[in-house]
């Protein structure tokens, strides 16, 4: 089969699932059982039909109309809330709402679906956020949708627990602008954020993720964790598998240890190395 074919294979079989946000009522009661059922076998939580018809939102995976994956939006719970922070040791607003119950049925994993699962939640509550976890893979799906780890862990009933936190977007007047943040440099900045933005436009495969389209590109995001802070391109692949590219823009470097910019940009570059999720 030629990379092209490939490819096409790949779409049709994307195509031939859908994720679509609902309330618990939207669903039967045969649909919610097959979701607490799905999450029973993830192994994570203590799941029951009572805690998915309260929770707040649910995101699904159909494929055929049959469910094959699930997360959500729990209900407000401010004493869990509280109860987190205490454990984990790092304090947050206790009216902060929870993300959990993401998981999919064992047939249909690694197909990038808790991603598209977590991402259709947080378009839908744009606000903060908070989950805990003790699996790797799923802290990898929340380090992607832009969470952060915070605090220690604590002993869970299967493993370590961390707390991961979304904080809300940062509006235009909030965020900070590349004209804002530098002087010479900041127009070429600007020309390589545009030149991201252009194909996430068009929807061509960018430079430096191949085999991917761009969701979104943000600007200078050192104060959400990013070492490689100046351009940050998000995007994903014909399954929904993400992938983020961090750039540090340089208008004129010197590769050489001397060079204190060249010093500058190689440190950020470790601690970008040093991300458990690189």
């Amino acid at each position: 089969m030629s990379p092209k074919q490939t490819q096409t294979a790949a779409r049709k079989t994307a195509e031939a699932y859908s994720v679509h946000i609902c309330a618990p009522g939207d669903l039967t009661e045969p649909e919610l059982s097959t979701c607490a059922e799905i999450v029973r076998d993830g192994g994570a939580v203590a799941i029951n039909l009572e805690k998915l018809r309260i929770v707040r939102m649910l995101a699904v995976v159909r494929t055929d109309g049959v469910i094959v994956g699930v997360g959500s939006i729990k209900r407000d719970r401010p004493e869990r809330a509280a109860d987190i922070a205490q454990r984990s040791g790092f304090s947050f607003p206790k009216e902060t709402p929870e993300l959990g119950y993401v998981a999919v049925a064992p047939q249909h994993r690694r197909k990038g679906f808790s991603y598209q699962l977590v991402g259709s939640l947080l378009k839908a509550v744009p606000g903060a956020l908070f989950a805990a976890t003790d699996d790797e893979y799923m802290m990898k799906t929340l380090s992607a949708a832009g969470f952060a780890r915070q605090g220690s862990e604590w002993r869970g009933r299967r493993g370590q627990l961390s707390l991961w936190l979304k904080q809300p977007e940062q509006t235009v007047t909030e965020g900070t602008s590349p004209a804002a943040s530098g002087r010479a440099g900041s127009l070429f900045e600007g020309r390589v954020g545009a030149f991201f933005l252009l194909s996430m436009l068009v929807r061509v495969e960018p430079r430096g993720l191949l085999g991917t389209t761009i969701d979104r590109v943000e600007f200078q995001r050192a104060a959400g964790g990013r070492p490689l802070d100046d351009v940050i391109v998000y995007a994903c692949d014909a399954h929904g598998k993400p992938a983020v590219l961090g750039i540090q823009v340089k208008k004129g470097i010197t590769f050489a240890p001397s060079d204190p910019i060249f010093r500058s940009v190689a440190s950020q570059i470790t601690k970008h190395r040093a991300n458990r999720n690189f």
